[in-house]
């Protein structure tokens, strides 16, 4: 059974190695997911944390930030007194499952993985401002203005526990692992291992062996401190992630070991049942108007075949009256006469029915009028009645159009839906932070989104070999090709030069082309020159700059399929985003706003596609299409592309 949160070894585990990634960092963002119940920490140079009460906290690279902010007391006092503050330390609190991450001017919030744990901020007299959930409880309350109160702690420091503990818990309970689970707070991860790597059995626990059994659990805690992850699957879904090695599964599941727990611990939950819970609820409720529309098509289709029936023997007895003519003027004029019951040659009849008549011919009734006082009269009636039933016929087949149609629609939002559960658990690499592209010849091109950005990758991701790129344009983003040893050609150099003059502020200016010029990695640096001052983003360029013809102010996104199947967004040059994606658009400055462009753009994207493909762009959220516009924006040209895919893998540096 897969486990469901994290464990005290996980938690100080983890907490050992954010302490040396998060502490001094600023929080650049804070977001919660209210339905959800995640909180996202946006941490400027360390990635997001992704918490959620009672279960687990992590830095993910599967989730993204919320585009739309939706208020809440926890998010917004979070916001106002720890958004953009440097983070003093991340600890735990009363030795528990209980993290609390404290800003320098001393507000905290601190999220609670125990059962039934919520979040809260804090002040600095650890006075609780909001929390994710308010409760009265025995031994606590949870609620705004009360003092802040953890839970109570349960079991014993695993590095406290004793041979004689052991011996004392196991005689109580009658079996190891339970007794050190329920006794004595060892969490049942690794009592199983501990036992496993101790060799003691369930028969017998003497003194030597409940020693190995404590030897084993501090071994274990100690391999945990070292920051690695492992994850235990089975074929259908993973079932545990450990910051040790699981050597007791060893030969029954699947074992991937991870470099930094964060990643077993990511692939852990962002693919477990309990995070898919409600896309599949979502799913269900597809499921069940879709079985509505199955059944409304089927009595369309029922209808349609009845009307189309009775019509044909409407048409078919008109036949048969006009054929005996003579006798069916007879058969009106005999019911006229005051006779109850009139019959012809014995295959039809008729009789008054108050202002009616009713004909049977063939064992087929007919209802007219008595004003009906000829057969020619008859004749047009039926035909009336049949054409009548035809148009129902009609509306019942167009009513079957209309359902198929929505049907197909539903269909498609299910698949899209399933799609994009995936695509919110996708793994995001460090590139997707930056502007990006990928040039047709498979070179990685990063460029900043901001000053700041503009310098990280300046010092950070520029390396000898690579070329330094910019638009000769006053605030446009520094843009580098990682050409990891390769030279690039000109028309790797095209590519790259596309996404430094669409994300540079001629988009906004109207010109209709800016010139680009490009560097070896070597002529750049942050040190202005001596007595000179450099702004906060500014790069120097020595040396000769080689400048490229003027490139258009232009942009081409597709929906490009990534090593896993998933959708992933692809911005660049025509040559290189039709390579890679399925469906591509060309986008040119224009009046639309981000959102209602981006909007168009999914929707256009997939009529492009055939129908199995159609939900792949519909996957995607329309604030991702949006952050990938340089501005306001026209969807000038919507085509299918050559789908050769985006190696991803293959882009990490």
């Amino acid at each position: 059974m897969a486990r469901k949160s994290m464990n005290i070894v996980d938690v100080v585990s983890w907490l050992t190695r954010a302490k040396k990634d998060l502490e001094g960092k600023a929080i650049g963002n804070i977001y919660y997911e209210k339905g959800a119940g995640l909180i996202l920490i946006k941490v400027k140079g360390a990635g997001i944390i992704v918490a959620e009460p009672g279960r687990r906290i992590h830095r993910t690279t599967r989730r993204a930030p919320p585009q739309e902010f939706k208020p809440d007391p926890l998010v917004v006092l979070a916001r106002k007194y720890m958004k953009n503050k440097r983070i003093k330390t991340v600890s735990l609190v009363n030795d528990d499952r209980i993290v609390r991450i404290t800003t320098s001017n001393n507000y905290s919030l601190v999220v609670e993985l125990v059962p039934r744990g919520v979040a809260a901020v804090l002040d600095p007299s650890d006075t609780i401002l909001a929390a994710s959930r308010y409760m009265r409880l025995r031994d606590r309350v949870v609620k705004p203005k009360e003092p802040y109160k953890p839970p109570p702690k349960r079991g014993k420091r695993l590095e406290s526990i004793t041979p004689d503990d052991v011996i004392e818990a196991y005689k109580a309970k009658g079996k190891l692992v339970p007794a050190l689970v329920s006794l004595l707070g060892v969490p049942g991860e690794v009592a199983e291992e501990a036992v496993y790597r101790a060799g003691v059995g369930e028969e017998e626990l003497g003194p030597r062996e409940a020693e190995r059994v404590v030897e084993a659990i501090r071994g274990i805690v100690e391999e945990s401190m070292k920051g690695q992850g492992y994850l235990v699957s089975t074929p259908e879904s993973p079932i545990e992630a450990d910051p040790f090695n699981p050597t007791h599964y060893a030969g029954q599941h699947e074992i991937t070991r991870y470099q930094a727990f964060d990643e077993a611990l990511d692939d852990f939950f962002e693919a477990s049942p309990a995070t898919a819970k409600k896309g599949k609820r979502s799913t269900d409720s597809l499921e069940g108007e879709k079985a509505k529309l199955l059944a409304s098509i089927e009595k369309a289709k029922e209808q349609a075949r009845e009307y189309r029936e009775r019509a044909e023997n409407l048409r078919r007895i008109a036949d048969v009256i006009t054929k005996h003519y003579s006798e069916f003027q007879g058969l009106l004029e005999c019911v006229r006469s005051g006779r109850d019951e009139c019959r012809v040659d014995g295959f039809a009849e008729a009789r008054s029915a108050g202002k009616n008549i009713v004909v049977v011919v063939e064992g087929i009734t007919l209802t007219i009028p008595r004003s009906v006082a000829s057969v020619d009269q008859l004749i047009v009636e039926v035909f009336k009645k049949a054409g009548q039933l035809e148009a129902k016929a009609e509306r019942a087949r167009s009513l079957m159009i209309d359902v198929e149609k929505k049907l197909a629609e539903i269909e498609l939002k299910a698949k899209a839906r399933n799609l994009a559960e995936a695509y919110k658990r996708r793994k995001r690499y460090w590139f997707e932070a930056f502007h990006y592209t990928v040039t047709r010849s498979g070179l990685l091109v990063i460029g900043g989104r901001d000053a700041s950005q503009n310098e990280v990758i300046a010092r950070k991701y520029l390396e000898p070999g690579d070329i330094f790129m910019h638009a000769d344009i006053h605030g446009a983003p520094a843009v580098v090709v990682k050409t990891r040893g390769r030279v690039p050609s000109e028309e790797d150099l095209y590519d790259a030069a596309v996404i430094a003059v669409a994300y540079s502020k001629a988009w906004k200016t109207g010109v209709g082309a800016v010139r680009v010029f490009y560097v070896d990695a070597g002529q750049v640096s942050l040190s202005p020159p001596t007595g000179e001052y450099l702004a906060k983003g500014g790069i120097m360029v020595y040396g000769r700059k080689n400048y490229l013809k003027p490139i258009p102010v232009r942009l081409w996104l597709g929906v490009a399929l990534d090593d896993e199947g998933l959708p992933r967004l692809l911005p660049g040059s025509e040559e290189a985003v039709r390579e890679y994606s399925i469906a591509y658009a060309l986008i040119q400055p224009g009046d639309e706003k981000k959102l209602v462009a981006a909007e168009e753009l999914r929707k256009k994207l997939s009529t492009v596609l055939d129908d199995e493909k159609k939900h792949i762009p519909l996957a995607i959220p329309v604030e991702d299409y949006s952050m990938r516009l340089p501005g306001r924006a026209k969807i000038s040209r919507v085509n299918r592309g050559a789908g050769k895919g985006l190696p991803l893998t293959l882009l990490r540096v």
